[in-house]
C-alpha cells in the first residue's frame, strides 16, 4: 500500500486489522503484532517500500527516524539504479560500436553506414539494435545483406 499509494501505511495491531488477512495470519504465527511501511521516495518517484515489523507498540523505531532512513534508502536505491542503468548504456554502445566496425571493415562503408544497416535490421526484426548488435559481434553474421550500391540495406 505504501508502495503503490505514496504514502505511509502500516498497523497498530495486525491481529485486528482487516486490510491485510494473510499478513496478519503469517505475522501472528512469529510474534509480529505492527507493521509500519513508509514509501520509497525520492521526490520524483517511488520505488518501492520500506516495512518495518515489530513485537509489539513502542517496540520499534521512532518514526521520525524511520522516515529520514526511508529517505536515504530511497536516494541510495535510485543511485544504484541509475549507475545500472549507465553500466547497460555503456555497454550497450561498445557492443554497437564494435558491430559496427565489423560492418565497415566487410563492405568497405562508413559507420553513419554501418549504423543504418543495424538500426534497418532492428526495424526488420523487431530486436533492439544492441540485440543485433551482439549478434554482429558474436557471429560475425551480417544483419542484413546489403544491396549493391544501398549499404544501409
Amino acid at each position: 500500500a505504501a508502495a503503490l499509494g505514496g504514502k505511509p501505511a502500516g498497523s497498530a495491531d495486525l491481529g485486528r486489522d482487516a486490510r491485510w488477512p494473510a499478513l496478519a495470519a503469517r505475522a501472528a504465527a512469529t510474534g509480529i503484532r505492527t507493521a509500519t511501511c513508509l514509501p520509497l521516495d525520492t521526490g520524483r518517484e517511488v520505488l518501492g517500500a520500506l516495512s518495518v515489523y515489530t513485537p509489539g507498540p513502542g517496540a520499534g523505531p521512532d518514526g521520525a527516524v524511520l522516515s529520514q532512513v526511508a529517505g536515504q534508502a530511497a536516494l541510495a536505491l535510485r543511485a544504484v539504479q541509475r549507475i545500472e542503468h549507465l553500466t547497460t548504456a555503456v555497454a550497450s554502445r561498445d557492443v554497437i560500436g564494435q558491430a559496427k566496425g565489423v560492418l565497415m571493415e566487410r563492405y568497405r562503408i562508413t559507420a553513419d553506414a554501418a549504423f543504418g544497416i543495424l538500426v534497418r535490421a532492428s526495424q526488420d526484426t523487431h530486436r533492439k539494435v544492441r540485440d543485433v548488435a551482439a549478434l554482429v559481434t558474436e557471429t560475425g553474421e551480417t544483419p542484413a545483406h546489403p544491396e549493391p550500391g544501398d549499404p544501409c540495406r
